[in-house]
């Protein structure tokens, strides 16, 4: 989801980033031009364009594509992506708050909810954008 500009945020799903990251943890990433090996990445995968997967570069460039691989993982992913497919680099991890997100606004306002999760001094358009995105992913 975009928070606007170039930041974007992806929930984290599965076990191939442990322990760097988590299930449930909400990763804020930044478009750049290039990425270097070490960085966190979110990408479109080709398998699944409307997906997304977030793992480390561990080898290739912008141009013939990235080696990524999950911390977890022997192997890196069968994709290369170019920085056409990667939505950015994690700048802000924040431990549990997308499944904190995910599971309680059904009880609170997603603007209440984020704002407690996330501390009243987040940034009143990070705070909006959150909970406008909470509000849309929590409709069963």
């Amino acid at each position: 989801a975009s928070l606007g500009g170039s930041t974007e945020w992806t929930f984290v799903a599965g076990t191939s980033m442990e322990p760097s990251l988590h299930t449930g943890d909400l990763a804020l990433v930044v478009r750049e031009d290039s990425y270097s090996v070490g960085d966190i990445v979110s990408y479109h995968p080709s398998a699944a364009p409307e997906g997304l997967i977030i793992h480390r570069v561990v080898g290739g460039d912008a141009t013939s594509g990235y080696i990524v691989r999950g911390d977890n993982k022997n192997a890196p992913d069968p994709d290369r992506p170019t920085p056409a497919a990667i939505v950015g680099r994690a700048i802000v991890v924040i431990p549990g708050l997308g499944n904190k997100l995910l599971k309680e606004t059904v009880r609170f306002s997603p603007r209440r909810l984020v704002t407690a999760a996330a501390g009243p001094e987040a940034p009143p358009a990070l705070l909006e954008q959150l909970a406008a995105d909470v509000k849309a992913r929590r409709k069963i």
